[in-house]
C-alpha cells in the first residue's frame, strides 16, 4: 500500500492558464511506514507538507518542505522509534509533449518525455503522491537504528541489551571448534 492521499491531487487549471503564476498548498497528513512504503494511516505520525506550485510554459515547478516523524523499527533491538524527517522539495512536472530546439534555434517536431525520468502532467490535475513518496523513501536511513550506540538483543535469549543484561555466556564455541577451544584452554592462550 503506497501513499494515495486525495489531498495531494491538486487542480492546476488556473495555473496552466497563466504562465509564471503561483499557488501555495499546505497539507497535514498522518503517515506510517509499511513493508511496501509510506502510506496514509490514522495511527501514523503527523506530517506537514508546505508547497509552492509555479507554472511555466513547459510544466509546473513544485518547491517546498515536508516535516514530520515516522514510526520505524530498530534493526538491532527491534524496538519501535520515531525518525524525524525534514525535507526540501524542488522538482518539476513536465508537459507530456514538448518541442525540441535545434542548433539553428528552430523547433523540431514533438519529443516524448520518458515517464521514468520525470513526473508528467496529465490534464488539469497534478498528483503529488508519487513525488512525495519518492522523496520520503529516499530520506529514510538505510540502517534503521534507534540510537547509534544501540546494543541490540542477545542472540541466545532475546534480552534487549539496552534495557538489561543477560546471563548468557560470551565464550560460546561452535561444537565443530570445541577441540580447538580445549587446546587453547590447556595451553593458557
Amino acid at each position: 500500500m503506497l501513499m494515495d492521499s486525495k489531498e495531494l491531487r491538486i487542480n492546476i487549471a488556473k495555473l496552466l492558464k497563466k504562465h509564471f503564476s503561483q499557488e501555495r498548498i499546505s497539507v497535514h497528513l498522518k503517515l506510517a511506514l509499511g513493508e511496501e512504503g509510506i502510506y496514509e494511516s490514522p495511527e501514523g505520525k503527523n506530517f506537514i507538507i508546505a508547497l509552492l506550485l509555479e507554472s511555466a510554459p513547459d510544466g509546473i515547478r513544485v518547491r517546498g518542505t515536508v516535516k514530520g516523524g515516522i514510526q520505524m523499527e530498530c534493526a538491532r533491538c527491534l524496538e519501535p522509534y520515531e525518525h524525524q524527517i525534514d525535507l526540501s522539495i524542488d522538482d518539476f512536472f513536465c508537459q507530456p509533449h514538448l518541442p525540441l530546439m535545434t542548433e539553428s534555434g528552430g523547433l523540431e517536431g514533438e519529443v516524448e518525455i520518458s515517464g521514468e525520468d520525470s513526473y508528467l502532467l496529465e490534464g488539469d490535475y497534478i498528483d503529488l503522491n508519487d513525488l512525495l513518496n519518492d522523496y520520503l523513501i529516499l530520506a529514510l536511513p538505510m540502517k534503521r537504528l534507534c540510537d547509534s550506540d544501540c546494543k541490540g538483543i542477545c542472540p541466545r535469549c532475546g534480552t534487549n541489551l539496552n534495557v538489561s543484561s543477560c546471563e548468557c555466556r560470551d565464550d560460546y564455541v561452535d561444537t565443530r571448534l570445541e577441540k580447538l577451544r580445549q587446546w587453547l584452554d590447556r595451553e593458557g592462550v
